[in-house]
């Protein structure tokens, strides 16, 4: 549907840019639709491996909650991917700018319903994605997942292996990895190791914080060898401390702000359901943890009552879509684009387009 040739698309502005990658809010000139278009810029040989491996791994999938590699070609040196335009943005982006303790109960409920048949769709395929977590997951109408350039398939030269050895190229992953992932033993692992992700995953939805993200890589590889689980914060889990909070009285606004989400967190309730669902999620023994078929049948995934993540965003929480920048002219969008990075800086995070 999408052409090869990057003088097809009219790169609106750029959304996000790293060293080596730029994310460009494109509309395609044929028809006016918007797309995104991510554009590795020289790629390393490194890069360039993984790059490949994502578009070999995306054109073998078809699934609606799986995000779609609408064209993929090269134009000089760069690598350019297109997707369509989904219009939340990640649930990094949601929550940095929106949601400062995490999505709320239902909301987490429908994304973790969205995920998980996602999931289960790969390992039913023997894929196994190796890097799922909240910056990896897009919102629209419904929740899709991205970011396969580590993903690998388990059936190889016909056959199924057991296990798999190699770590992700990209150290980042090492905070969402599956204890038997971290510990390179003859064991392996599996596509369970996904499911011990996706449990890190919903600690970053259901909190807005990354667990094990300030732990040295020493420390978090004892903790999570120990089997000691991140969880949800509530009242029954975390509690304010009265003493630092008389000492933050007097605090500035950076503290305030502190302490306030601290309360936050201290007087919610969540449920059982989906602190036994993160619970098993995270067990030590991979065996232990469900499939994601099963978990679909989970009492946490059977609470959802909407199917339209719009519906929930937009109506009921005021989240702003992108649709709202379409229509901005181009001298105007670049730096409405700067301001919304902005407001991720200020707020101590980074402001995620990543595919």
């Amino acid at each position: 549907m999408f052409g090869e040739d990057i003088n097809n698309y009219h790169l609106r502005t750029v959304m996000r840019e790293t060293k080596s990658t730029v994310v460009h809010l494109a509309q395609y000139k044929q028809n006016g639709q918007f797309l995104v278009i991510k554009r590795s810029k020289e790629p390393s040989p490194t890069e360039f491996q993984l790059t490949q491996n994502e578009i070999a791994v995306m054109r073998q999938l078809n699934h609606p909650n799986i995000l779609k590699l609408e064209s993929a070609f090269v134009h000089g040196l760069d690598i350019y991917l297109v997707h369509r335009c989904m219009k939340f943005g990640s649930c990094k982006d949601v929550m940095d700018r929106f949601l400062i303790v995490g999505f709320p109960e239902n909301v987490a409920s429908i994304i973790a319903r969205d995920v998980l048949l996602a999931i289960d769709y790969l390992h039913k395929r023997g894929y196994v994605h190796r890097s799922i977590r909240a910056s990896h997951i897009l919102l629209d109408d419904i929740a899709v997942l991205t970011g396969f350039k580590e993903a690998v398939n388990m059936i190889q030269n016909g056959k199924r292996v057991r296990q798999l050895y190699s770590l992700a190229e990209s150290p980042k992953e090492l905070i969402w990895a599956a204890p038997e992932v971290l510990e390179q033993n003859l064991c392996g692992y599996t596509e369970k190791s996904d499911i011990y992700s996706f449990g890190i995953t919903m600690c970053e939805l259901g909190n807005n914080i990354t667990p094990f993200q300030e732990m040295g890589n020493t420390l978090m590889l004892t903790e999570k060898l120990k089997g000691n689980q991140p969880s949800l914060l509530d009242c029954s889990t975390y509690a304010v401390d009265t003493t630092l909070e008389e000492d933050g009285a007097n605090a500035d606004g950076d503290m305030v702000n502190c302490f306030a989400t601290r309360k936050i967190y201290a007087n919610r309730k969540l449920s059982d359901p989906f602190h036994n669902f993160v619970e098993i999620c995270l067990q030590r023994d991979p065996n232990a943890r469900p499939s994601a078929d099963k978990l679909l049948g989970h009492p946490f995934i059977k609470q959802s009552k909407y199917t339209n993540l719009r519906q929930e965003l937009g109506e009921e929480l005021k989240i702003d879509t992108l649709n709202a920048i379409f229509n901005i002219p181009d001298s105007e969008l670049s730096a409405m684009i700067d301001n919304m990075q902005n407001v991720a800086i200020n707020n101590i995070t980074d402001f995620e387009w990543n595919f």
